[in-house]
């Protein structure tokens, strides 16, 4: 009630409530007419003339550029003008400041984060500069005295640089004011948290099992989920997993083991069998899939000897001019993003030739990770060559490209037929002279008139795109140079490649900043829909696509939609236009000139748009999978709410019905990699890796294939020297995640999965960051399971086939072919004063007398993690 309320531009905020109301009480009344059942609107919303009222009672600042004649009696007068842009010119950053100085005016530098302010402390000290950095939490307290002394007099002109969230930068009487905003030209977005979840992408997180769905055990076979159940088997009550086998059968398997379920999806075709528990035909069907597997493993495996074998180019280094480009990307890094192009960066400077896929959502800044390794390419005088699906992809990347390499000379050309004839002969001769740097292209790429003279990287986009022969082409390629292909929606054989681990990949799974789900809606094909659509999106000045898949009645289509939509601007786009006219088109819809942009799917790939956020796809029932999965990527690009309609008739087959449900279904972000493995659940595998491997992937699931693929690889890889060693644990004391501190059974299940299949230390405790920031601090029975999942992983990894904590001793037994075995000795002698004794059978028993109950479960973690 004593709130003070502070009002920036009054009259705005006025017009968009009147607007708002308006939109209600239209929407409610259409409603009514059409006899559909909404309950009214004074249900959900304040009363308009409440708001105005609580506004008007209360104590209030109001700010406005242009004050009215009655706010002049109270109004404070800031005089401010907008700080200047510097275009990327760091250099002129520090010139200004030192003029400021001069000038008795003193400049605060705003930088998004610690490093970014720490950085720009040392290029002020390398010009002799001083500059002072603050802490952001200091700011508040310290601001006054920066400026003026004890005595309230102007204090000498400082500069001063910190971090925060500071949107754009100002000069007022005294200070001026400079961000990231000014600097670089990028906006500042909110910190992320720097948790990331590293479980593998493809695998179920078991957020996503129902009861009734199969699933597989390692040790019985494949059953069916029938959700949990709360017993009490002679201990205090616990969470059990209830599983169906034949013959009725059930397993109840402890919430805490549910690392050795996977759910079951199948290469299509008939479910699959139960089989028995304790029964043969499980052993008999896991041993020969391993033995399939396993030939088909060293197949792949001798595919790629060559190429790892062979020597290709090793980039340098990076440097400031490196550094200076990174800085000018125009948003925060997310953390799977600056591990992509770690990995990237890594894969350049080494000498064997790089093959990686950068596997990422629509929209997650997979160009980013492309521009950066073209980039590094260019800086060592080596040509790259970026291949596009279609032509407005590759005219956006070309756009992007130029954008980014201009500021530091770097030459990016366009190959397509948007490009003049006489142009074009221009470009090639310029590549084969190396006058090139980067050329951005279709398949026109691939013909036999393209010669470059010094072709260092390959960048595919999206290459289950390409036709057969340019693949094959494409493969010849990939022997000699660095390739790195990005996806969205990889296919099958490529996820069975990165799954592997015979083909590098870097996932990124993290969305960008304030990016909200798609809002996916499955419908008739009716007059209202599309209406409804159409002015929910304009009523915020939106843009939308609408998808019409026939270029014969496309026209036709026009003329209904100008016919239902009087108030909105609509323009045609489809791949037979002249090369000219689709490029006037798309420019015109870029621009913001027209509402509502009917095209075939020539958008499908790429195009970012960021104020089109709805799209309606007529006869969506007509296309496949991953096509609706890219072509509903083509909105949700900003930080608005998007919408896809997908539009059917009123009979469609069942097929395509599983292939809307499964899209509508996975419609939070990051939904692309389950995708491809529910696309291949709803095809089949078919020839994907011959008949033979079709069958294993029926017989055992996809999920497990994988896990017993990347094992096989991993054994052949190292002559069977890094067998996974499944560490049996017998501890003092018991953790779990208690329903109280995680009431969903869901989220209960995955995160239990996480912890359990984890690779790392450092994913463990990054899991548990995860946990308290979700869940606030951890109870001591979710420590504990942390500490035992910690012993588990590391033991795991030291070839420790079982860890004892009982009393006063720690005992391990080593796997004969432990290479660890003599290095934990020698460490645990250290550790521990030599309290410890070795038995012949490879038994390291320690005495941890003098280490307090209490503390052991995290001594013996933080011990054994220190030695990996």
């Amino acid at each position: 009630e004593d709130a003070a309320i502070v009002l920036r531009e009054p009259e705005k905020i006025t017009e968009h409530l009147e607007n708002f109301r308006y939109q209600v009480d239209e929407g409610y009344k259409q409603a009514e007419q059409r006899g559909d059942f909404f309950p009214p609107p004074e249900n959900f919303y304040i009363d308009y003339g409440k708001v105005t009222q609580y506004i008007d009672s209360s104590a209030r600042i109001t700010m406005t550029e242009l004050p009215t004649e009655e706010e002049n009696r109270d109004c404070i007068y800031v005089k401010t003008a907008e700080a200047d842009r510097l275009h990327g010119a760091f250099s002129r950053c520090i010139y200004d400041a030192k003029k400021s100085i001069v000038k008795g005016l003193s400049s605060l530098i705003v930088m998004r984060s610690r490093e970014a302010a720490k950085r720009v402390q040392r290029l002020f000290g390398e010009e002799d500069v001083g500059v002072r950095r603050i802490k952001p939490q200091d700011m508040a307290k310290l601001t006054a005295s920066w400026f003026f002394d004890e005595e309230g007099e102007e204090g000498e002109p400082a500069i001063i640089v910190t971090s925060g969230g500071l949107f754009s930068g100002f000069i007022m009487e005294g200070l001026s004011v400079i961000t990231e905003e000014e600097i670089f030209g990028r906006h500042i977005e909110k910190p992320r948290r720097k948790t990331r979840r590293r479980e593998a992408v493809f695998m179920t997180d078991f957020s996503d099992v129902k009861p009734g769905d199969y699933v597989v055990h390692r040790d019985h076979g494949v059953g069916v989920y029938h959700g949990a159940k709360t017993l009490s088997l002679g201990h205090p009550p616990d969470e059990f997993l209830e599983i169906e086998y034949a013959d009725d059968q059930r397993l109840f398997l402890p919430i805490s083991q549910i690392y050795l379920l996977e759910k079951y999806s199948g290469a299509g075709g008939p479910r699959p069998a139960l089989d028995r528990m304790g029964g043969k035909t499980w052993l008999k069907t896991r041993a020969k899939a391993q033995k399939s597997i396993f030939a088909m493993a060293k197949e792949l495996l001798d595919i790629y000897a060559k190429r790892k074998l062979g020597e290709g180019y090793a980039y340098a280094s990076e440097n400031h001019f490196h550094r200076e480009f990174s800085e000018n990307f125009e948003f925060t890094e997310t953390p799977d993003q600056a591990a992509a192009i770690i990995d990237v960066a890594k894969d350049m400077e080494s000498a064997k030739p790089m093959d990686r896929l950068i596997c990422g959502d629509v929209g997650y800044g997979k160009t980013e990770v492309a521009m950066r390794a073209a980039f590094k390419a260019a800086m060592d005088g080596r040509q790259t060559v970026v291949l596009g699906p279609t032509t407005l992809l590759v005219n956006q990347h070309f756009e992007t490209f130029s954008r980014r390499m201009e500021p530091l000379d770097v030459r990016v050309e366009m190959l397509s037929r948007f490009v003049p004839r006489v142009k074009q002969k221009k470009i090639l001769e310029d590549l084969k002279h190396g006058k090139l740097d980067i050329v951005i292209g279709t398949h026109r790429l691939l013909q036999k008139d393209v010669v470059i003279k010094n072709l260092g990287l390959l960048i595919i986009d999206e290459e289950h795109r390409f036709g057969v022969k340019h693949k094959e082409k494409l493969k010849k390629l990939r022997e000699m140079l660095d390739v790195l292909t990005l996806s969205a929606t990889p296919i099958p054989r490529t996820l069975h490649m990165s799954m592997s681990g015979i083909r590098d990949v870097s996932i990124i799974n993290t969305p960008p900043p304030a990016r909200l789900s798609i809002t996916t809606l499955i419908r008739r094909f009716d007059d209202h829909t599309i209406k409804e659509a159409v002015a929910r999106e304009m009523a915020r000045g939106g843009q939308m696509f609408f998808l019409h898949n026939n270029v014969e009645t496309i026209n036709a289509m026009h003329g209904y939609l100008k016919k239902l939509l009087p108030q909105a601007r609509i323009a045609v786009a489809h791949g037979q236009m002249p090369a000219a006219e689709l490029e006037k088109t798309m420019d015109l819809f870029i621009k913001r000139k027209m509402d509502m942009l009917l095209c075939s799917t020539i958008i499908e790939s790429g195009l970012d748009i960021p104020s089109a956020n709805t799209i309606i796809i007529n006869r969506a029932d007509r296309l496949g999978l991953a096509q609706l999965y890219q072509l509903r990527g083509r909105v949700g690009r900003d930080r608005h709410r998007a919408y896809a309609y997908l539009l059917v008739p009123d009979s469609i087959t069942p097929l395509a019905r599983k292939r809307l449900k499964a899209v509508e279904e996975l419609s939070e972000l990051g939904s692309g990699f389950k995708l491809a493995s529910r696309d291949m659940e709803i095809r089949g595998a078919g020839n994907l890796l011959g008949p033979q491997q079709s069958g294993q992937v029926k017989a055992v699931g996809f999920e497990t294939y994988c896990r017993m693929l990347s094992e096989a690889v991993n054994e052949l890889k190292t002559g069977g020297k890094k067998r996974k060693v499944e560490t049996k644990l017998h501890l003092d004391f018991v953790g779990k995640l208690d329903k109280s501190y995680i009431p969903p059974l869901e989220q209960r299940m995955n995160f239990y999965n996480r912890l359990y299949k984890a690779g790392s230390d450092e994913e463990i405790l990054q899991i548990a960051e995860e946990l308290e920031d979700r869940y606030g601090e951890p109870p001591e029975n979710a420590r504990k399971l942390v500490e035992a999942v910690r012993i588990r992983c590391a033991g795991s990894n030291l070839g420790a086939e079982r860890v004892e904590l009982s009393g006063e001793n720690l005992t391990m037994i080593f796997a004969e072919d432990s290479e660890h075995f003599i290095k934990v000795i020698t460490a645990s002698s250290e550790s521990f004063n030599g309290k410890l004794k070795v038995d012949e059978d490879r038994k390291l028993v320690i005495d941890f007398s003098d280490v307090p109950i209490d503390a052991q479960p995290q001594t013996v973690s933080d011990f054994l993690a220190s030695l990996i």
